[in-house]
């Protein structure tokens, strides 16, 4: 069987390898700007917050078929990808913005260097659909998971050419934005998207899903929001802002407290053991024993507490502006801010700040593209209140806030406990919202706190307690192993969702075939 080291924090290879804290910020070495500016633009330093362009679907003019479409270039400069509006020199991915019950073309060109460049069609012209992907991959390898059941190994290595483009959040049919396609064939091809009537007005996240290769995509700057369209909005175009947090590239780390984990990686492998699957460990399904990790925490080096992680943070950018970013609104005027954690792997703890250092509360009206107070119709009515907002990649935030003439506040990640082989997390700015001059005529608009008695999980909760008779348990278990790769040195990391409700169950990857 497989040797097994069992891990629990997924670690990509950027943040192994490029986000080194011997690595320089990039201040040290000042990078010399191309005579032909680069398709993903440079760095920006300057600290200017910038919007992201919007494209309002509806407004787009209509092709031969009656549609809007929409095109969408994925380019790469060095180790920077981007999404770019193949009719704008915008750098940044646009904000695409629809309704309910809109039906588009979204056209994906794929213009990665590394093979021959994608179609240059005219919009009106159709394109194909994406290819499948082609997912024949070898002979599945069986060897010893979690609890002693089986798990099954089905690595496929995808074109690191390849992308697709994947709407996180949509509610339509999967097979509109099907996540198993591929445009390494086509190099440009359309997807036909209808947004359903029902879905929840709200922040969400486009990015790619090719499998293999998605996450160092999204890790180099590959993604974008897109937000459906109240049927109303409080707000006008110049109260709303989009902030979407990537890492910032070229990478660089500042933390030097991060201890070195290579002596606790090999002090892991010593433990590593060949192993038959034997027979299943008796478990409640919902409290089942602690998972086995072959990390000890403490190496020849390095002792290592449960809490502080020995991988540093690579520094953050909002909107392709190097963080912090400072922008200065109408005071005394309600202001929306979206908030999009568009990394691939590191968490933020979000807090706000005034300008005498003092914590702010945070008024979330939004999670994840839903409403706090569950009204479609009027998203923004109510907000819960929050001190820190733990926020993982792909997770969506909406916050309400007025500010006073001359008031600053600051939006910050603050040192956080990401476990003991995750990231170790310091405080960093993110964003300096300053209050501008007051408008001539003040918005009316204000949220109200949330009530207990309106917060319908609340009410679930309570019901299900009520009624234990009537609810359904599952118990759903996250593994992650790293499985050495035959022949070829190192390891190869899996990841497993699995339903564990049933102890007769086994670990396998999804599989389109």
């Amino acid at each position: 069987m497989s040797a097994v080291l069992a891990r629990r924090v997924a670690v990509f290879g950027l943040a192994v390898f490029a986000f080194s804290p011997s690595t320089q910020p990039a201040s040290a070495t000042p990078e010399k700007p191309p005579s032909t500016p680069p398709a993903c633009g440079m760095p920006d330093s300057s600290g200017i917050f910038k919007e992201p362009p919007s494209i309002r679907v509806w407004q787009v003019k209509r092709a031969n078929d009656g549609l809007p479409h929409v095109a969408l270039k994925v380019e790469a400069s060095g180790p920077r990808y981007c999404f770019r509006d193949e009719n704008a020199a915008y750098e940044d991915a646009p904000v695409l913005r629809v309704r309910p019950g809109d039906r588009f073309v979204l056209r994906l060109i794929n213009e990665l260097p590394r093979k021959k460049h994608g179609h240059d069609m005219q919009m009106p012209q159709r394109a194909s659909s994406c290819a499948p992907m082609a997912m024949t991959g070898p002979k599945p390898r069986k060897f010893m998971g979690y609890l002693n059941h089986v798990a099954y190994e089905r690595y496929v290595a995808m074109p690191d050419e390849d992308v697709n483009i994947h709407l996180h959040g949509f509610t339509g049919p999967p097979s509109q934005e099907n996540v198993f396609l591929s445009s390494v064939t086509s190099r440009a091809c359309d997807y036909d998207i209808t947004i359903p009537r029902t879905q929840i007005p709200g922040t969400y996240y486009y990015h790619p899903h090719a499998h293999g290769v998605a996450d160092d995509e999204v890790a180099q700057g590959l993604s974008g929001m897109w937000i459906v369209e109240p049927p109303a909005s409080p707000f006008g175009p110049d109260n709303e802002h989009v902030a979407i947090l990537r890492y910032r590239m070229p990478s660089f780390v500042d933390n030097n407290y991060a201890p070195s984990g290579a002596d606790l990686e090999n002090a892991a492998t010593t433990r590593i053991r060949y192993a038959e699957t034997v027979k299943p460990v008796a478990y409640d399904p919902f409290n089942p024993p602690p998972w086995p990790s072959a990390y000890p925490m403490r190496g020849p080096q390095t002792t290592l507490d449960r809490c502080a992680g020995f991988f540093p943070t690579p520094q953050l950018s909002i909107d392709g502006v190097d963080a912090p970013a400072h922008l200065t609104v109408t005071a005394n005027t309600p202001q929306l801010l979206r908030i999009l954690n568009a990394t691939s792997d590191t968490f933020a703890n979000l807090k706000m700040r005034n300008a005498a250092g003092q914590p702010v509360p945070m008024h979330i009206v939004a999670r994840d593209g839903t409403p706090v107070g569950g009204d479609t119709h009027a998203p923004y009515a109510h907000y819960v209140t929050k001190g820190n907002l733990f926020f993982a990649d792909a997770s969506r935030a909406d916050l309400v806030l007025t500010l006073q003439p001359g008031e600053d506040l600051t939006l910050y990640s603050d040192h956080a406990c990401q476990g003991p082989i995750g990231e170790y997390m310091l405080r960093h700015d993110i964003l300096t919202i300053h209050g501008g001059d007051a408008a001539a005529h003040a918005n009316q608009f204000a949220s109200t706190p949330l009530q207990p008695a309106q917060n319908r999980a609340l009410a679930l909760v309570r019901y299900a307690k009520a009624h234990p008779a009537l609810v359904r348990k599952r118990a759903i278990a996250y593994t992650e192993y790293a499985l050495r790769n035959t022949g070829k040195g190192g390891n190869t990391l899996q990841f497993f969702i699995t339903d564990i409700t049933n102890t007769h169950f086994s670990e396998h990857p999804f599989w389109p075939s």
